[in-house]
């Protein structure tokens, strides 16, 4: 769920992603917020014939092809709108109950504008969603295991944010597999769906941790404390050694096996060689008497 709120410059990036299981319903849904943080409707009327609010949302893939699009208001026929109002300044749309919405893996953008009344400025947002198949969800107890050192509790509606989500997962094994393709030889992989994971998933792993410790890293260099002390009480947190130290460590091992293994897909090539004289050569040989030797070549 994103939530805009007049007045406020806030990215709707900040709310991660929406994860949306491959050949599922989905709400994506919004909350509308005023200044004060209280949720409000836009305004439904009219002024001279125009309409005071504005909602309207577009999904769109990623080569902008539009999957979804309609007008919550204004809409000529409110009884047959898909996007609903669940309750005050709360707006969805149910994602998946139309063929061909959801039964394709791959990022959605749904693009959001809307306008209280006729005096307030247009407010645009974009959620980032995430068609997954089970088979990418697969992944997510392995790297959870991996990178989260204990089950930490996680409330994001209360931006409390004390692990990693599974939105937050998926995009480190998506950086992993990208992370992966710049490698030689030649072979790569469009989505985690089309990666062997039943083969190679601790690669695709070991990828995904070496994005996920490279953002700790930075997140390490702001809230490290080399040295503090008040009134003879001291102490140090650095974090960014050891983090960088694992860090080097995943790189060195992934430098050494991602190209052995993507040899794995790579066919042995052949190469045929024939030995073909040329005009000078052929003279030399059609001259030479029968029996003739010269450097290793014999006439008969």
């Amino acid at each position: 769920m994103a939530v805009i709120r007049a007045g406020l410059e806030e990215p709707s990036v900040a709310q991660m992603i929406e994860l949306v299981r491959l050949d599922s319903k989905r709400f994506i849904d919004i909350t509308f917020q005023d200044s004060e943080g209280a949720a409000i409707d836009i305004d439904e009327g009219e002024i001279g014939g125009l309409p005071t609010g504005e909602l309207d949302l577009e999904i769109t893939d990623m080569d902008g092809t539009s999957i979804f699009s309609e007008a919550y208001w204004p809409n000529s026929n409110p009884i047959s709108r898909r996007i609903k109002k669940s309750a005050t300044g709360k707006y969805y749309v149910n994602l998946g109950t139309e063929t061909g919405e959801t039964d394709t893996a791959g990022t959605y953008l749904a693009n959001w504008h809307l306008r209280q009344n006729i005096s307030t400025e247009n407010i645009y947002a974009t959620q980032v969603l995430e068609i997954v198949s089970p088979r990418t969800l697969s992944l997510l107890p392995k790297i959870r295991f991996l990178v989260d050192k204990v089950v930490k509790p996680n409330l994001p509606s209360e931006m409390c944010f004390l692990g990693y989500t599974d939105g937050q997962l998926i995009i480190g094994l998506q950086l992993g597999l990208h992370f992966l393709n710049e490698y030689q030889p030649y072979p790569c992989w469009a989505s985690i769906d089309d990666y062997d994971i039943t083969k190679y998933s601790h690669v695709l792993i070991k990828a995904a941790m070496y994005q996920i410790l490279t953002s700790q890293g930075i997140f390490a260099i702001d809230t490290d404390v080399p040295s503090f002390s008040d009134q003879g009480h001291s102490f140090v947190l650095v974090h960014f050694a050891g983090l960088m130290q694992v860090s080097n460590q995943i790189k060195a091992e992934l430098d050494r096996i991602v190209p052995d293994m993507k040899r794995h897909h790579v066919r042995s090539g052949s190469l045929g060689l024939q030995l073909r004289m040329n005009t000078a050569a052929h003279q030399l040989y059609m001259s030479m008497p029968s029996g003739a030797i010269w450097r290793n070549w014999w006439s008969r």
